[in-house]
């Protein structure tokens, strides 16, 4: 548990530095929870898309990011704009579509082609896939 505490630290840290050289200004309204709370996110995404492939056979899905929900991850009172757009800025970053929505929500469309995905999420993804079309030609040829 400590070393996976050590490690998302380290990786919330470099993912400070990488925001702030690629959007390269140096005040950023994102601490550590923000960036530990945005993984999460992704990760959820991205298990919840690699699950329902063997049903559906999409690799696209869309998501919803209520703005209260941030707030209660992170023990905010408030989300400013800038902040709202440093989470776009992550999660397009990541490969995601995001747009905030005006009413309280971030939409995100994500697409497993496009993020980044680990060896044990691509090799789930393609079992996943592998079962869907072994599923779908065993219908077709039970409909023949």
């Amino acid at each position: 548990m400590t070393l996976w505490v050590r490690y998302s630290n380290l990786a919330a840290s470099l993912l400070l530095i990488y925001n702030a050289v690629i959007r390269q200004h140096l005040v950023l309204l994102m601490n550590n929870k923000d960036y530990l709370y945005a993984q999460e996110i992704m990760d959820t995404f991205k298990q919840c898309i690699i699950s329902n492939i063997g049903n559906t056979g999409l690799l696209v899905q869309r998501f919803q990011i209520r703005l209260e929900d941030i707030k209660e991850a992170t023990n905010r009172i408030r989300l400013s704009p800038a902040i709202v757009d440093d989470y776009m800025d992550y999660l397009n970053h990541q490969g995601v579509t995001a747009f905030f929505d005006g009413v309280g929500s971030i939409m995100c469309e994500v697409d497993l082609t496009k993020v980044y995905l680990t060896q044990n999420e691509a090799l789930k993804m393609s079992r996943n896939i592998e079962n869907y079309n072994i599923r779908l030609a065993y219908e077709q040829s039970e409909n023949s």
